[in-house]
């Protein structure tokens, strides 16, 4: 919504002047001024999208909002619906589509490539003719393990298709700051990675305040537990580098050593380590398979290899849900 209302008003981007596209003496200027058309399905336009936009400073009657479902039964899909798409960026010469997920309208499986080529090469057809940059979003998967280019939800034909990438992720070491960062850039340079922070507007909704650059990369962001990762997997080869350790003095040493036990449990995992009851005492013990040992610098490589307020009250029928009539009368869209 911070995006969309700076388009609304022709307002710079974060971080302006773009210094790191080159030559820069050689662009036209950017005639950023035009409407924006939104296509969400997880927030509500009453309680959520306008006042986020109103405390953004976005100028209402450039925007407008689809709501997603054509009917009871069907909701907006990509490319079926495409045409409708179409006559809404015309409505507000939309310089910018937001679809937010992109899983939620996209006709076919997201986890396909070939289905997810049949979506979205006719919405990059369309974007090309009507001169509108799309912003999709996803959610991150559940697999921390891997790289940040393979963290987004569906198919990496996802992030084949779009021309820039970006990704947002706690600051690893501000709880209160929040960090975009771009993980992939076919037109340009990658541009710095922002630093932000969420606060309250005057109308009790949720606005950025953007504070400057960081010097952070994607799986700096993303793969946080990388680092503790590899570190258990060295710590572990060390504890058995010399034979079988009884599990619970592994247990109680990695605690010690500050190694969680979802990490030294993730660590052991990865390694050519098994649990065998073979202690004196009828004990579960933990071995290095015999002719495993894990080469010096091997961790790093594998590591580098592997690379996620109530609503108003109405008197509509919608009851507060944020149906096209309770979000403005001031958006030039109807309930038709």
């Amino acid at each position: 919504m911070d995006l969309a209302a700076r388009v609304t008003t022709g307002s710079a981007m974060p971080h302006e002047p773009l210094d790191y596209v080159e030559p820069l003496d050689t662009l036209e200027p950017l005639d950023l001024l035009g409407g924006v058309v939104i296509l969400n399905a997880e927030d509500g336009l009453g309680d959520t999208i306008r006042p986020r936009l109103e405390a953004a400073g976005a100028d209402l009657t450039k925007v407008l909002a689809l709501p997603p479902m054509m009917d009871d039964e069907n909701i907006i899909s990509i490319p079926n619906d495409i045409p409708l798409i179409e006559k809404a960026i015309e409505r507000v010469s939309a310089r910018m589509l937001i679809i937010d997920p992109l899983s939620a309208f996209m006709r076919g499986d997201p986890n396909k490539d070939s289905e997810v080529r049949k979506a979205l090469t006719p919405l990059a057809k369309m974007a090309e003719d009507k001169d509108v940059a799309v912003l999709v979003v996803r959610h991150f998967n559940k697999n921390i393990d891997t790289r940040a280019l393979y963290r987004g939800g569906g198919s990496i034909g996802i992030m084949g298709a779009a021309r820039s990438a970006l990704a947002v992720a706690p600051h690893p070491n501000d709880e209160e700051l929040r960090v975009l960062v771009p993980q992939k850039a076919n037109l340009s340079k990658k541009a710095p990675s922002l630093a932000y922070t969420i606060l309250t507007a005057e109308n009790g909704a949720a606005r950025i305040e953007w504070k400057g650059t960081v010097d952070l990369n994607a799986d700096e962001l993303l793969n946080v537990n990388q680092g503790e990762l590899a570190r258990a997997k060295l710590w572990i080869t060390d504890q058995l580098k010399n034979g079988p350790v009884p599990a619970s003095d592994i247990e109680e040493a990695a605690k010690e050593a500050d190694i969680s036990t979802s990490t030294l449990k993730r660590a052991k995992d990865k390694l050519p380590v098994q649990s065998k009851k073979d202690g004196p005492d009828g004990s579960w013990r933990w071995h290095l398979e015999e002719g495993q040992e894990v080469q010096e610098g091997q961790e790093c490589q594998d590591v580098q290899e592997s690379q996620e307020g109530d609503d108003e009250e109405s008197d509509c029928e919608c009851e507060g849900r944020g149906c096209l009539h309770c979000l403005t009368q001031e958006l030039p869209f109807d309930t038709a």
